[in-house]
């Protein structure tokens, strides 16, 4: 059986008293981190645009676009505060699954639980800790498989895992039965959207990417809340997840150990710059350098990072 109806059980079936204090405690800080970056990124380029957009399109006034004070629909919201939160650049990261996971994890909580009457915080912190742990997870079986170095990498693993956490995450705050839950991921898989072209050719939908999957992510749970059935095979069918974008190379392991025991948002990581997290050992290295030796900018002339 797939190990989406694993998964569907783990996110049904885990309550807020099963997380440890550490972990709530990890969750709350990085949510706010996430609140703060938003901020930031409230005055990036497109952000104004794209906050425009949903203010023209109207609608029920559901969510709260964050800075901007407009109340739109919980899709419409979830993408405006997705594109803020990822806009800068200085959103968490999980460095093993390569990911940054409350950039589609944290605005779909936000949304589905300022729309649903009676959302306690302690069933708004579960519904995040088990998006993000999904988003996690999925990073990390991805990177963790025995020939991932050898191939090309075509997606960014923020968006692609992304949607599935999104998804787990308006489940929760949904209250979704264990079917239902299957049937939201499913349809998910219909969704799926991250190129890397965006790095390439410094595209503004770079920071959109993660925002269309918390998006989808809220379509799809409040489809199947309706009925509407998705894939079942979700993740390992032939035409599945890890087969169709992966090359069906992957660690199913980082699935499953632990799974409703250790949470992977422990290990999530503040960016202390806005930049690539790739770039941070050199910007490290350089800032050592020029401190201990009492070098200025003007003396430089070239910087080599020998990875």
């Amino acid at each position: 059986m797939d190990i989406a109806w694993d998964l569907a059980e783990h996110i049904v079936g885990t309550r807020f008293e099963d997380l440890s204090g550490h972990t709530v405690d990890l969750a709350r800080r990085f949510f706010l981190d996430s609140l703060g970056v938003a901020i930031a990124g409230s005055s990036a380029a497109g952000v104004k645009e794209v906050v425009e957009q949903m203010e023209e399109w109207g609608g029920r006034p559901e969510s709260t676009i964050i800075c901007y004070g407009k109340r739109v629909p919980d899709v419409n919201a979830a993408f405006a505060n997705s594109v803020m939160i990822h806009a800068r650049d200085f959103d968490d990261t999980h460095d093993g699954a390569v990911v940054h996971a409350n950039v589609t994890a944290s605005p779909t909580v936000m949304a589905i639980s300022e729309k649903v009457d009676g959302v306690t915080g302690k069933e708004f912190l579960c519904a995040l800790v088990l998006g993000i742990d999904l988003n996690c997870r999925l990073g990390l079986a991805i990177g963790s498989a025995p020939e991932f170095s050898q191939r090309e990498i075509k997606w960014i693993r923020t968006a692609v895992c992304g949607i599935f956490g999104a998804t787990a995450a308006a489940c929760k705050v949904l209250k979704m039965e264990k079917q239902q839950v299957v049937n939201a991921l499913g349809i998910a898989l219909s969704q799926i959207g991250g190129t890397r072209q965006v790095i390439t050719d410094s595209a503004l939908t770079k920071r959109m990417q993660p925002a269309f999957m918390a998006r989808a992510g809220i379509l799809s749970t409040l489809l199947a809340k309706r009925g509407i059935t998705g894939c079942k095979d979700i993740f390992e069918g032939s035409y599945g997840y890890f087969n169709f974008y992966w090359g069906g190379d992957y660690a199913r392991r980082e699935l499953t150990e632990g799974l409703g025991e250790r949470f992977e948002g422990d290990n999530l990581s503040f960016k202390p710059y806005p930049c690539c997290r790739y770039t941070h050992g050199p910007i490290d290295a350089a800032l050592k350098c020029t401190k201990r030796n009492g070098i200025s900018s003007d003396a430089v002339e070239e910087i080599k990072a020998i990875w």
